[in-house]
């Protein structure tokens, strides 16, 4: 776009012609003819003429019906721009205009082609109120549509090479950011605190400063992301509860139009990342599939990128495309960690009942509050000091059960009752399982304790006395009956 038509839409007048306009009328004639040449989509045009914070636009707001006006004059200077039309070349015999890029641009702009480039999406689209089957994606049927009208209005055929070009010419000159827009769009923050809560508010998950913490990183991240493509952040919010709960739905509603449940975790290659990923300012990793698939190392990597280069299906050429979306994974499986490196890069949250309805009510004001935090630069993209230990506690709670000993455990019997649960200590657990003493700590012992809960043991939390001493003990915790006595078996 030329510098004096940025100009004169911000102010409204030439500055350094003050007098070049008879009228604020007529300079805003002159910018809608400007952009229309331009190739500027009309509902770009429109949103300009609109627009009360540009200097053009005042003649336009300050009319009785604003909207008609504007309408009225983006179609007098398509008219105009019509009746200026040069071909160039021409048939010297005929005065027909010959195959050229200059013609075929000409022709799409006297056909009213609307022609976009999606930031977002990565998309080129078309658009046209008279041919109807040309809207959305520029496509190869869009291009043999596009070809016939021109050799049929304008007597030359400008072949699909040209047809293609000229298209792809013009959808640059009118690009827009559909997420942006979104979220540009939202209404102004009410001052009502929902960020630090949302997740306990509507999700139903425990009150804590790594729940806190967790939800609002989170969502400041996807706004992070959505205005500063390629902002580090390595971590995935994961949504633990039961099937049905509303866990995907939840997600849905925080993205809108911008969404994805495509199987992230099990992309293959670069192109399969970018094709699950295209259009997603929020990824759910449904049940986290694929994630059993990859190593750990790969696993992290996969994570943490900020940018994926590949070369997408049907296209030409290698691109590289920072990452604008955040991970959400959602899973029923109380236990799906398996390595203690990478378990940092997982936020598990447990939910309870979850309140849709609510969310949805408040989602733009929840959104609102996220992006005026983002605005306000007053945020971290990781989470510190009491978050963090949450963190890690949920981690490890999340880590799944080493099959050896969960055998062991699941074959367990108890020793006897203590205050009318069936007991084993803690010394016959690591006795059965040939763990001797000096190893009895640590590692093993988070593994060993993890594996007794799993088979429906719960370790008392400090020594009590039980027949005659004082000793650890593992009490049965299920809800039905526990294994028999060991004095109980038949001999």
């Amino acid at each position: 776009m030329p510098d004096w038509l940025k100009v004169l839409i911000v102010q409204g007048k030439d500055p350094d012609e003050p007098h070049k306009y008879a009228s604020r009328s007529e300079a805003l004639f002159a910018v809608a003819c400007g952009l229309v040449r331009q190739g500027v989509p009309g509902e770009v045009i429109f949103s300009v003429l609109t627009d009360g914070s540009f200097g053009i636009a005042e003649s336009v707001v300050e009319n009785k019906s604003p909207e008609k006006y504007a309408h009225r004059q983006i179609e007098k200077a398509h008219e105009a721009v019509a009746q200026d039309v040069t071909w160039n070349p021409i048939n010297a015999k005929t005065g027909m205009p010959l195959k050229s890029l200059h013609n075929t641009i000409t022709a799409l702009r006297l056909i009213g082609l609307e022609c976009s480039y999606d930031l977002f999406r990565r998309r080129n689209m078309v658009g046209h109120h008279q041919m109807q089957e040309l809207s959305g994606e520029f496509s190869d049927m869009a291009e043999v549509l596009i070809r016939r009208e021109i050799r049929c209005r304008f007597g030359f055929d400008p072949g699909k090479e040209y047809v293609r070009d000229a298209v792809l010419e013009l959808c640059a000159l009118g690009s827009f950011d559909p997420l942006l827009d979104h979220l540009r769009g939202l209404p102004t923050w009410d001052g009502m605190p929902r960020l630090d809560s949302w997740l306990v508010r509507y999700l139903g998950a425990e009150n804590s400063p790594y729940i806190r913490a967790a939800g609002a990183t989170w969502l400041v991240a996807a706004m992070a992301r959505a205005f500063e493509p390629g902002t580090k952040f390595d971590h995935m919010l994961v949504l633990v509860g039961a099937q049905g709960r509303g866990k995907s739905s939840a997600l849905n509603i925080l993205a809108r139009d911008f969404f994805s449940d495509a199987n992230f975790l099990g992309a293959k290659d670069t192109r399969e990342v970018l094709e699950a990923t295209e259009g997603a300012w929020i990824v759910e990793c449904a049940e986290l599939a694929g994630m059993r698939q990859k190593d750990v190392e790969t696993l992290k990597h996969e994570i943490t990128k900020e940018e994926d280069r590949g070369r997408p299906a049907y296209a030409r050429t290698v691109v590289s495309v920072k990452r604008r979306f955040v991970l959400a994974g959602t899973t029923n499986s109380p236990r799906f960690l398996h390595d203690e490196t990478g378990n940092r890069r997982f936020w598990p949250v447990e939910v309870g009942e979850i309140d849709l309805t609510g969310l949805l009510a408040d989602r733009d004001q929840l959104m609102a509050e996220a992006l005026a935090r983002y605005r306000s630069g007053d945020f971290q993209l990781f989470l510190a000091d009491e978050a963090l230990e949450g963190a890690q506690e949920a981690q490890e709670a999340r880590r799944t059960v080493e099959e050896g000993l969960l055998d062991f455990a699941e074959s367990l019997q108890p020793e006897g009752l203590y205050e009318g649960k069936a007991a084993i200590r803690t010394s016959t657990v690591y006795e059965s399982m040939n763990i001797p003493v000096e190893r009895r700590g640590g590692r093993l012992l988070s593994d060993v304790r993890r594996a007794m809960e799993e088979a429906g043991w719960r370790a008392t939390s400090s020594s009590v006395r039980w027949q005659g001493k004082k000793q650890r003990l593992y009490l049965w915790a299920k809800n039905e009956p526990p294994p028999p006595l060991v004095s109980a078996q038949p001999f």
